[in-house]
This record gives C-alpha cells, sequence and structure tokens, in this order.
C-alpha cells in the first residue's frame, strides 16, 4: 500500500506496516509475506447498519474504501477514503457512502454497482474531512449533508434533488444528529459549539453553555426522548469531564462520567430498546452505562 506507516529491519528481517497490511521480506525486499490475512483490522470512521436485515452493515476506512458486509460476506465496493455510510432503514439494497470532504456516492441495487452523488456543495462552502450525512427517521427518503451549510435531499441524493436546508454559521460542521420522533429537531456541533435547531435548521441557537471548554467528538438523540442530548469528548486531560446529558434540550447538562478512566470518548450510541443503556466507543475499549 502506497501510505507507510512504520518500517523496522530486525536481525536481518525487514517488517512494513502501511494502511493496508503488515508484511515481512527475508530477502532485502525481494519478496514479501503478508502477516496479518484473518486479523481483519481496518481503520473505520464510520459505519451505517441495516434497520431491516440485520447481515447488512457498510463502513467507511482509511485508504481502504468503502465496504459492504452482507449474508455472503464483504463487498469490495469502493476505493479511496471511505467515510461516512448509511443504509436505507427500510430498503437493505439503498447504500450511501463518501469521500472525504463530502463526495457521496450510492447504490440502489446492495453494491453491485455505484452511482456518483453530486457533491451538494457548491464553491462557497466547504466540509470536514468526514463530513455528517444522516437521514431523516420521519422521512427516510431525506438525507441532510452537512458542510457550512445544511443541505437536504428528498430523493436519497438523486442528483439535482439537493437543496438548502439551513445555515446555522457555525464554520465547518463536524457531527449532527436528528431526533427520532420529532425531524424539526437537529444538534449540530463545532470544537467547542453546540448548536441546536427546533425548526428544522430555520434557525440556531447555542445549547453549548454548561459543557466543557473543549472540542465535541460526538452527539446523539435518545431515540425514545427527543429531549435527551449526549455529548462526549475527546480529550487526554486528567479530569473528569468526557461524557454529559441534557434532559431539557440543553437548557441544564449532568456530568455523567463516573469511573471511565482518563481517555478520550469518540463515539456514542444509545440502546433503541432499552434507552437507559449508553454505550461508549472510547480510546481504549467500548463501555457500556
Amino acid at each position: 500500500h502506497a501510505d507507510l506507516r512504520a518500517a523496522d529491519c530486525i536481525d536481518g528481517v525487514f517488517y512494513i506496516g502501511t494502511d493496508g497490511y503488515f508484511c515481512k521480506s527475508s530477502d532485502n525486499g525481494a519478496t514479501w509475506k503478508r502477516l496479518n490475512r484473518g486479523t481483519s483490522v481496518r481503520e473505520f470512521y464510520r459505519i451505517g447498519t441495516s434497520q431491516s436485515d440485520k447481515s447488512i452493515s457498510i463502513g467507511g476506512s482509511q485508504d481502504n474504501g468503502t465496504s459492504i458486509i452482507n449474508e455472503d460476506g464483504w463487498l469490495e465496493w469502493n476505493g479511496g477514503d471511505g467515510m461516512e455510510a448509511i443504509v436505507h432503514p427500510l430498503n437493505k439494497n439503498m447504500l450511501m457512502g463518501s469521500w472525504q470532504y463530502g463526495s457521496r456516492q450510492r447504490t440502489l441495487n446492495g453494491g453491485s454497482t455505484r452511482d456518483e452523488v453530486e457533491n451538494p456543495q457548491s464553491g462557497s462552502t466547504q466540509a470536514d474531512w468526514i463530513s455528517p450525512m444522516i437521514f431523516d427517521p420521519s422521512d427516510h427518503m431525506t438525507v441532510y449533508h452537512f458542510s457550512d451549510t445544511m443541505f437536504q435531499s428528498n430523493l436519497f441524493g438523486e442528483p439535482g434533488s439537493w437543496s438548502i436546508g439551513g445555515s446555522p454559521r457555525i464554520g465547518v460542521i463536524t457531527h449532527a444528529a436528528i431526533a427520532e420522533n420529532n425531524s424539526n429537531i437537529i444538534v449540530i456541533s463545532r470544537n467547542a459549539s453546540l448548536l441546536l435547531s427546533t425548526n428544522k435548521g430555520g434557525t440556531w441557537k447555542s445549547i453549548f453553555p454548561g459543557l466543557p471548554s473543549q472540542s465535541i467528538s460526538d452527539v446523539v438523540f435518545d431515540p425514545k426522548h427527543d429531549s435527551t442530548i449526549v455529548v462526549c469528548f475527546d480529550r487526554w486531560e486528567a479530569n473528569n469531564l468526557k461524557i454529559y446529558i441534557t434532559h431539557n434540550l440543553g437548557a441544564t447538562w449532568q456530568n455523567i462520567t463516573y469511573n471511565l478512566s482518563n481517555m478520550p470518548i469518540r463515539a456514542l450510541a444509545i440502546d433503541h430498546t432499552n434507552d437507559r443503556t449508553i454505550y461508549a466507543g472510547a480510546e481504549i475499549g467500548v463501555f457500556v452505562k
């Protein structure tokens, strides 16, 4: 693989680690043996799971593309850098993936083909390396794309179907979430900023006061209670300020870090069947509360 991450020579044997594999050569590089077969290690940025077929998921990974897993195994669907990825909740054959900075692709046949989806942002807008993308839980054909502007497509990304849904004036948006039961309620974040809209992006207000002055690394809604939001932070500082919850759309926040050790928290999820269960993807392991 082109991106070399580590190299060493031990007793005349060369070892190489890249974005694609780990290998060694005992003859000064004339031939190489791959050492990581079967380890299934990949640096995934984002994953999307089907809500209608538990065997279907899609994930975007660093330099190893966007891959789809189904009942037959893995399908290497798209190359390059893979980013945000989603599966249509009611149609497992409709999936959407991304390259960096918000370029989207989709398939309508489970990955047999790939259709280019126009990058909805114009030349005057910018997007994050992992530009957020979510679908409307009340209308699954509606997809939201976030750059420094919120765009929406009512035709699952059909070229020409994108329109501006809101201009929050926060800069380049890094994380976004939409309430499960009321799609008018949307939250977005960038660094130490968190904005809330209750009219689908028409207007925005800050709900960051009460949170640590650090960059937010993820934000999620409780799937059963639209007024409950959880956020996390991915700093190494020796403090107990990693995960916070609000039950009133950000009017007040409660620190629920408790016994988590000093490490970044990268991602959050709340169980759809038991909304008292919160999962945290951390720098060292996955934790549950």
